[in-house]
């Protein structure tokens, strides 16, 4: 017999206009939801996937639980069904079927083994076989052999012997009775292990075909590795395609087709992540514990297969350059404009097996008020989302905690980031902190209220740090400001400082500064920074040919490090014809006294113009 309970149900009608009604539907775990017949078509009912998934819509956990434990009206609950219905339609990613790749590259010392195993395998898997440092006819005399990691598997890199060149051999069979050692046979093979290195082969060999010293150097991509007889090549640290005969179940059990969802994406215009050799912000790449990050061609590189949506370089990219993609930051924001915010609300995020949990449960405090917000990974969470809500006059958020998962003790630095600058602005200790879904009421039982006498009603699509930046200018407006926090949590905050003496307001800083924290202004010639954008990735800092520029880390709650200021400021020299500033008066008094020192013969009239204006009159000159 299936269960009854209540369903809140955002109805559209032939015109396009939504509705929401409540009414009782039936559900069983693994049966499709039955609905009691409507008027219009279902856009999202209030449900979870899990429990009932050939539902005949979109479910919707957050809504369910809105709806059943808090007690919002139907104004409001229909406001979160649109938030829900925007955000799932919105939701848009790669997804695919990624067959199995069965090649692989067996590594054995001994002839028998190898051979065995490509009796035995050698129909499921296309095997590419390397004889290491020894000689026999059915495989390359392999040498010198280098295993390095790529994104797409393993490249080796190795030596193989190859005495003879059968294109050049006429197969007059000269060699085979001078050679005292019987090294070669009549298919052409030549022991070197045997050979004794006399060169008698080599002398009769009419077409000069024999070279006992020839060899090639091979480059080779595989997937995986196999090693036999108890190989200890080098390896890299990567070792998770790496297999040994006693591990064969594990890897066969890798070839099979395999889901892939591309959910993690990368903006390069966003990145602070410099190719060069430890440059720029790497946060995301140190953060991945599982390799799924790596970098190829100056870009961040996302192995979809490996990672497994943990959220650690999501949460800790200070720019929004990687995005999720299940709820990205322009969704989460337009969620929170869209959905209510009572006075005094507990946010509660969780995924929709944690809210499903809690929703069986009903593990909540009867005087607490709260807003369920369905998040597929809370671990993926930036400060920034978490200080939105509390600007918006929650009193506190809540992430919960799956209950199965195996990073339930992992603490989440985001979130010490976020109480840190509450404590330093408001006094508040632990407004945001994670609790399992079987404690929640527990965990909110003491009253809380929003501290702030104003919310936070900006709408923009900015970035992450640029939207973070105007929530703090919001924060720091009503609270106690002016403390500098430097503790590791502030590390990817700070400000850049300038030697005025060195600098030669070249630009080339500017090249480096994706965010923009760095800016020029052309008429005054002046450097600019606005300190809240700079994520002290370096770049500027190593690119700057005078070594003028420093960092200076550290997030400072005040209004002075939210606004543009100058680092330096130099003379511009304008054009005599346009009027144009084309350079800094320091630069060019620095190249006319090169041109007297060297006493270079040139016409320095001509330096006092711009680019186009020096070619107009360059042309003028010669028309005389």
């Amino acid at each position: 017999m299936e269960n009854s309970f209540a369903s809140c149900l955002l109805f559209c009608d032939d015109a396009g206009l939504h509705s929401l009604t409540r009414t009782q539907a039936a559900i069983s775990p693994g049966s499709s939801l039955t609905i009691a017949r409507q008027p219009g078509r279902v856009s999202i009912a209030g449900g979870f996937p899990a429990v009932t998934p050939d539902a005949p819509g979109p479910l919707s956990p957050a809504l369910q639980l809105n709806s059943d434990l808090a007690g919002f009206s139907s104004e409001e609950l229909h406001r979160i069904a649109t938030a829900e219905l925007a955000r799932l339609d919105s939701t848009t990613f790669k997804s695919y079927t990624r067959e199995p790749d069965n090649r692989v590259c067996v590594l054995g010392r001994n002839r028998i083994t190898l051979t065995a195993f490509l009796e035995t395998y050698g129909g499921i898997l296309v095997i590419e076989p390397l004889l290491l440092h020894r000689s026999a006819p059915e495989y390359p005399c392999t040498e010198e052999i280098r295993i390095e990691k790529i994104p797409t598997g393993y490249r080796l890199r190795y030596l193989t012997r190859t005495p003879i060149d059968r294109d050049q051999c006429t197969y007059c069979g000269a060699c085979g009775p001078v050679c005292p050692e019987d090294c070669l046979n009549p298919d052409l093979f030549l022991d070197l292990h045997r050979c004794t290195f006399c060169n008698r082969c080599v002398k009769v060999c009419p077409t000069g075909a024999i070279d006992l010293h020839r060899a090639g150097e091979i480059a080779q991509d595989v997937p995986a590795l196999i090693l036999l007889d108890d190989l200890q090549p080098d390896l890299p640290d990567d070792r998770t395609g790496i297999f040994t005969p006693e591990r064969m179940n594990e890897y066969l059990a890798t070839l099979i087709p395999i889901q892939v969802e591309e959910t993690v994406s990368w903006n390069r215009s966003l990145c602070q992540h410099d190719p060069r050799p430890d440059q720029g912000c790497s946060l995301c790449l140190e953060a991945c514990t599982r390799r799924a990050l790596s970098t190829e061609n100056g870009a961040i590189r996302i192995d979809h297969i490996t990672c497994v949506e943990c959220g650690a370089c999501l949460a800790t990219c200070p720019t929004g350059a990687l995005q999720y993609a299940r709820f990205n930051d322009r969704q989460f924001l337009d969620w929170f404009q869209t959905a209510p915010m009572p006075e005094g609300t507990t946010v509660v995020l969780g995924s929709a097996h944690a809210l499903h949990t809690l929703w069986w449960k009903k593990s909540i405090h009867d005087d607490c008020r709260y807003l369920f917000v369905e998040h597929p990974n809370v671990r993926a969470l930036n400060c920034m989302h978490l200080l939105l809500p509390l600007a918006r006059g929650a009193c506190r958020i809540v992430l919960l905690q799956d209950p199965d998962s195996e990073n339930q003790e992992n603490p989440l630095p985001q979130v010490d980031t976020a109480n840190t600058i509450l404590q330093e602005l408001f006094g508040l200790s632990n407004r945001i902190f994670c609790s399992a879904p079987g404690k929640l009421g527990e965990a909110t039982a003491q009253p809380a209220s929003c501290p702030l006498p104003e919310l936070y009603d900006e709408d923009c699509s900015r970035n992450r740090r640029e939207k973070l930046g105007a929530i703090l200018r919001h924060l720091i407006r009503q609270g106690q400001n002016g403390a500098r926090l430097t503790s590791r949590l502030f590390a990817d905050f700070g400000t850049v400082l300038c030697d005025e003496g060195r600098c030669t307001h070249c630009g080339a800083c500017l090249n480096g500064c994706r965010i923009r924290a760095l800016n020029a202004d052309e008429a005054t010639l002046a450097l600019r920074i606005l300190p809240i954008q700079c994520v002290q990735c370096g770049v500027c800092v190593a690119i700057c040919p005078e070594e003028a520029l420093s960092l200076h880390p550290g997030l400072h709650l005040d209004t002075s490090f939210l606004e543009e200021r100058e680092l330096t400021r130099a003379e511009p020299v304008a054009c005599l014809s346009c009027g144009k500033p084309f350079g800094t008066r320091k630069s060019f008094e620095r190249i006319m006294g090169l041109i007297r020192e060297k006493d270079v013969q040139v016409n320095v009239s001509l330096l006092e113009y711009c680019d186009n204006c020096r070619v107009v009159k360059i042309f003028e000159e010669q028309q005389q």
